[in-house]
């Protein structure tokens, strides 16, 4: 997939460019997190609290077996010899040596079919051991587990919400705060102590929700009940925050020591836990490599005109799939409703893929859904799911979609809504520049003129679209102020110099979305018309799947970036670092690299490019990368050129 294929045409600036590699090395990109007070998110600090140390040896010590011994001879004659045995061995490794090393404690007590005994057991704990968490699992045996969350209350915590407010159920805020975790583990929670544990999240080549799991699973929990603010790169180096409902520092700080490409540090207690959105921005250090060009002083003018001018805010080439069929081309046949197209593009054979994913595909075409299920690795969620939905029936291609989980079913439509806005910017730069507004392009209004347009359009975006299903960059352009309006720019703005070109913003197309009222507003009919898709009414009878069905957005054009640094430094020998991560100036605070020797043999001097800079939510790293070289982004050109 390249560049043009998801409209991305043009450039900000006509400064030339030059050919670098970029990630060559995955320490090459780094990402720090910056939250919303503008504090850039960096690890200093491996240990927890000393406070937080103290109370943990004191819990330890009051948690020991001996200070039990009555209530575990109440147990035996409750539950008899064996499953006491079990609670104690439980107990064992709540012992100060063993306190807090990191990793849930769990024991299964015996099976038990009677439920008014079961009743009796989970009653005992809650009265006489309350920092034991039971409920009862397979084969109607009572799991004990010392702190960690469970699955079933994920299921309680949605029987539980309360009716409130215009959308019904209670906001994703308010059920993070409290019901889908772990109530019951707070009974040995100290009261002074706010119910959130934050941390700072290091990690290197992984995914966000990788390395979630990672640490999930060593605490007891599901990846999904620990809180964030937005998924990072995985090939790079990043830091970010990372809430979870009580656990202590004390225990997360315990984990380093069995981590590999991940380390926990900084914590805190947090009254509330995070969601996505609640960030201002990133970091980034980005080193570019074996930087071929006519100078450095094109170099030099290249990378101080993205500095000045900024970068046309273009979706990267991440939004729109990795390998195979772009995402964007699946969104369209659903908005479309041609289901069966929809199916056969997921399922179409691509390039690069793992051998038992490429022989279930090719399975599939001659021995149908069930010979190909058998095949298609678990990782491949979408496909999966939909060879599970013909399994059950094979005519039935929507019933087949709507088996993916939502989210990522939405993915392909939100994918759609990035291709159009893409196409839009090109289309308004190629015909009206990036030096100035013109009459009919959007923008925020300003203060004094909110009370002007307060009765056109008077809508909050959260009224009108369902979150849940948003991916993290889609979620936080909703999470703008559902208050703030825009407007067409009129002569009358122009003449007084009211905006710049920093002010416009396109839209992504929904229900509510007002288009430009110059040309541009004619790229969304104009691709929309071409592939049988309209703007104002569903044409199927499937609303999720449907443009009458989201909300839209709006989205700046242009992007400057925020403190943007750079240099320029040579090097002979690939695998040295050109740069420090958080873990390497927490081990040595210099800013000072390693010296090359002198009397190297690795080969000749290149030159390398270092770019720092910030950027707001939803802005790609990669379209500033590509505005200073002037050349593709895309992965696979780069795995080429470091070769």
């Amino acid at each position: 997939m390249e560049e043009k294929d998801v409209g991305i045409l043009c450039f900000a600036n006509s400064f030339p460019g030059f050919r670098a590699v970029l990630k060559q090395r995955y320490s090459d990109f780094i990402v720090n997190e910056v939250d919303l007070d503008g504090n850039v998110v960096r690890l200093t600090s491996l240990t927890a609290p000393p406070e937080d140390e103290t109370r943990s040896e004191a819990a330890a010590a009051e948690f020991s077996v001996a200070s039990y011994e009555a209530q575990l001879d109440a147990f035996k004659e409750l539950a008899g010899e064996e499953n006491a045995r079990i609670v104690k061995q439980l107990l064992d490794k709540i012992s100060p040596e063993q306190a807090d090393d990191g990793n849930a404690l769990v024991e299964t007590l015996t099976p038990n079919e009677d439920k008014g005994s079961r009743t009796k057991v989970h009653a005992f704990f809650r009265e006489r051991m309350p920092m034991l968490i039971t409920d009862t699992v397979a084969d109607n045996r009572i799991r004990v587990r010392y702190g960690g969350g469970s699955a079933s209350d994920d299921r309680a915590g949605k029987r539980n919400r309360s009716w409130k407010g215009k959308r019904g159920y209670e906001s994703k805020r308010q059920r993070q705060d409290g019901d889908k975790f772990d109530r019951r583990a707070g009974n040995y929670w100290p009261a002074d102590r706010h119910k959130f544990c934050q941390f700072y999240l290091y990690k290197e080549n992984k995914t966000t929700q990788s390395a979630l799991m990672i640490v999930a699973q060593k605490i007891g929990v599901k990846a999904k009940n620990m809180g964030f603010a937005g998924t990072k790169d995985k090939r790079a180096v990043t830091t970010q925050r990372v809430t979870v409902y009580k656990h202590s520092a004390t225990q997360l700080a315990a984990l380093n020591k069995s981590l590999f490409g991940i380390k926990l540090g900084n914590f805190s207690y947090v009254e509330k836990g995070l969601v996505l959105g609640e960030l201002s921005g990133n970091r980034f250090n980005v080193i570019l490599r074996d930087v071929v060009a006519e100078s450095e002083n094109a170099i030099k003018e290249a990378a101080e005109g993205m500095g000045n001018s900024g970068f046309i805010n273009y979706y990267g080439l991440q939004r729109f799939g990795s390998c195979g069929v772009p995402t964007h081309a699946i969104g369209a046949k659903l908005l479309q409703g041609d289901w069966k197209t929809a199916v056969d593009l997921i399922l179409q054979e691509r390039e690069g893929e793992q051998q038992a994913a490429e022989e279930s595909r090719k399975i599939f075409k001659t021995a149908g859904p069930a010979e190909a299920l058998k095949l298609m690795p678990h990782h491949m969620i979408a496909e999966r799911a939909i060879l599970l939905g013909l399994k059950k029936d094979p005519a039935n291609y929507l019933q087949a979609i709507q088996n993916i989980p939502r989210p990522m079913r939405m993915m392909y439509v939100h994918s759609y809504q990035s291709y159009l806005w893409n196409s839009a910017a090109s289309a308004r730069i190629q015909k009206y520049g990036v030096d100035a507004v013109v009459e009919g392009d959007l923008v925020y209004c300003q203060e004094d003129e909110i009370s002007k347009e307060a009765g056109k359009d008077d809508v909050e975006l959260e009224d009108l679209v369902d979150t849940d299903v948003l991916e993290d960059d889609a979620r936080m352009e909703l999470a703008r102020p559902s208050r703030k309006k825009v407007k067409h720019v009129t002569a009358e703005d122009i003449a007084l110099k009211k905006y710049a070109i920093t002010d416009v913003v396109l839209p992504l197309v929904g229900s509510t979305t007002v288009y430009p009222s110059n040309d541009v507003a004619d790229v969304y009919n104009k691709i929309t018309k071409m592939e049988s898709i309209d703007l104002k009414s569903c044409t199927h009878n499937v609303k999720e799947f449907s443009v009458e069905y989201l909300t839209g957005a709006y989205r700046n054009l242009l992007v400057k970036p925020i403190d943007f640094e750079w240099r320029l430094s040579s090097y002979s020998d690939s695998r040295n670092p050109l740069t420090k991560t958080d873990m390497d100036l927490l081990q040595d605070p210099s800013t000072s690299l390693p010296e090359e020797d002198a009397n190297s043999t690795q080969g000749p001097s290149l030159l390398a490019l270092q770019l720092q800079f910030t950027l707001p939510t939803s802005a790609y790293a990669t379209m500033a990368i590509r505005e200073v070289m002037k050349m593709s982004t895309s992965v696979s050109l780069h795995k080429l050129l470091s070769q």
